[in-house]
């Protein structure tokens, strides 16, 4: 039991039935949940981030017996900026430099982060790139000139900072830069509406920007919850999380 009240254990206790459980943890911690959740079919919520492709694989198969939202930023202004970020790279076209700059903490393990690499994906496949031949992680040397097409990809640790992104979109003249700065409690916000989200979703895999309706064909917040926004346990919650900060 923790100070707090909590009991923490390595498994699921047996006698409790949850319908959905939230994932933070590293990704040998995940593979046993997931096996679990599909045993007891509970819906699951997973922001581990550094899984690799066998473990989604594993999330695949497993989305085909219970509702899993994975997410490697649950804020919902990143799932956002996602759609943003390649809408503008689309419009501003290939006369346009793009590039990413995130930082964090200086005991963050991954680099670049889960978000950095998703924002880069989404520019991609909006503008015919290729994440893998196409992203350029930091540039030193005495030719290091930018090749036309890349995306700079550049990774900040430092201090406390808790989790920021940048993506700068540059021609000859003028500059855009698009900003997005969170706390933890943003991602405690967006974790707990992952979950009532998934609570009433058919099995299938599922990611935040079904939570905020942004994904063409899927069930959204409105048709699963009633209407789209926070519903009273997420104002009780804001509540909470204020007094914490306080």
């Amino acid at each position: 039991m923790n100070p707090i009240g909590v009991k923490i254990t390595q498994s699921l206790l047996s006698q409790l039935q949850p319908s959905v459980i939230i994932d933070f943890s590293a990704p040998d911690a995940s593979r046993r949940l997931i096996k679990e959740c599909v045993n007891r079919r509970i819906a699951l919520v997973i922001g581990t981030t550094g899984l690799t492709p066998s473990d989604e694989k594993m999330i695949d198969e497993a989305s085909r017996t219970i509702p899993i939202l994975q997410a490697a930023n649950m804020s919902e202004t990143v799932t956002v900026l996602e759609f943003v970020a390649a809408r503008v790279a689309a419009l501003l076209g290939d006369e346009y430099d793009i590039e990413i700059v995130e930082a964090h903490h200086n005991q963050k393990k991954d680099a670049p982060s889960g978000t950095a690499l998703l924002l880069a994906d989404s520019i991609c496949r909006a503008t015919a790139r290729n994440l893998e031949t196409d992203l350029v992680h930091g540039r030193q040397g005495h030719d290091a000139k930018r090749k036309k097409g890349t995306i700079g990809m550049h990774a900040l640790r430092m201090g406390g900072v808790v989790c920021e992104h940048t993506i700068y979109y540059a021609t000859q003249g003028e500059r855009l830069e698009i900003q997005v700065a969170e706390n933890r409690d943003t991602f405690a916000r967006g974790a707990l509406r992952a979950a009532a989200f998934v609570s009433g979703a058919q099995p299938g895999r599922y990611t935040m920007a079904d939570v905020l309706g942004l994904s063409p064909g899927r069930p959204t917040a409105e048709r699963l919850n009633g209407k789209i926004g926070r519903v009273p346990a997420f104002q009780e919650v804001d509540s909470r999380l204020e007094s914490f900060s306080h």
